[in-house]
């Protein structure tokens, strides 16, 4: 259960060096508060999210502490931490241009700071409108805010009680370094790699390990979707070790490297699995030929021969074998 209470848009455009802050809160049509509380309901339960806490010496903490103790507004609040991501952005060369909605809610029992960096370039997004010395920017039309996450969109969420925060986002390049922008520039938050990036992290070291030891890429990648998908299954935390032994079980030296390397990229603790469901794609392995054919396999008939069999042939060419069947149908 989500509500909303208060939010704010401002706009950044910092390759212009422009910053327009709203001095009010938007007042909602129906049809933006719906569209704006499912998508930030969806955001909570991302398997993209990844959570760690402010460190005490940060400067933000001392600013969501005034907030807390009502020393200063939201306004104010939302004012002075767009503000620090502004300048950070100017100051890494982050220069896409963006609505920053920020918004006071209550989640699940708990009140958070919702932060979403929409980005935008000639689509209209925002009204802006000035009388005297105030400005107010309002969202107009919902059609124009995407309802699930673009490229370089990007979210944070801060649990007010306890000030942890979760950030969702791409990685972007700076000072030539791969890194999240709100994660490790903003909060500082040194988070553990969430599930989507862990999986993504696996893949490519799988891939690589494949290459250099000359593996069978559809026994390995095979073994791997399949361990991944019983331990969601019977959701338990992946845990990186059990996976590399059953994965790499005859293939010592490639296991010792794939858990090296997934400790390299920071993935050593179990990888937490809330609100990960196995979907359609977790359920099937892929398989293309050089020859450009396709199948898709159930993962679990991957597992055994009374459905599926790969024949090394004695000339060097792969046949494969489907057993076991009572029709075909063309789709």
């Amino acid at each position: 259960m989500l509500t909303i209470d208060k939010v704010i848009t401002h706009i950044m455009e910092p390759s212009s060096d422009r910053l327009i802050l709203s001095d009010t809160c938007m007042s909602l049509s129906d049809e933006v508060n719906d569209m704006l509380e499912h998508k930030i309901s969806r955001l909570f339960t991302s398997p993209q999210k990844k959570t760690g806490k402010i460190q005490e010496k940060e400067e933000l903490i001392q600013l969501l502490h005034e907030w807390k103790n009502q020393e200063i507004s939201f306004i104010e609040l939302s004012h002075r931490l767009t503000t620090h991501i502004f300048h950070a952005k100017r100051k890494y060369a982050q220069y896409h241009s963006g609505d920053m909605l920020m918004a006071e809610l209550v989640y699940e029992g708990q009140r958070y700071i919702v932060g979403l960096d929409n980005s935008h370039s000639i689509a209209y997004t925002h009204q802006l409108s000035q009388t005297g010395d105030t400005t107010a920017i309002t969202i107009e039309n919902c059609i124009t805010l995407s309802p699930s996450m673009l490229k370089r969109d990007a979210a944070f969420f801060i649990c007010v009680s306890d000030l942890e925060v979760s950030t969702i986002e791409t990685k972007v390049e700076i000072e030539a370094k791969k890194c999240c922008f709100y994660n490790d520039v903003i909060f500082h938050l040194n988070a553990p790699a969430s599930y989507h990036e862990a999986i993504h992290t696996m893949n490519k070291v799988c891939d690589d390990l494949i290459d250099e030891y000359q593996l069978k890429s559809v026994d390995v990648k095979g073994k791997m979707k399949q361990v991944i998908k019983e331990q969601l299954e019977q959701e338990e935390p992946l845990k990186p070790e059990e996976i590399a032994a059953m994965v790499f079980e005859s293939q010592p030296l490639a296991k010792k490297r794939f858990t090296q390397e997934l400790k390299e990229e920071g993935i050593e603790a179990a990888i937490p699995i809330e609100h990960v469901k196995v979907n359609k794609a977790d359920r099937v392995q892929r398989i293309k030929t050089d020859k450009g054919i396709e199948l898709i396999i159930p993962i679990d008939f991957m597992q055994t021969t009374d459905y599926v069999e790969i024949i090394n042939e004695e000339e060097g060419m792969i046949s494969i074998r489907l057993k076991n069947i009572h029709r075909i149908t063309s789709k």
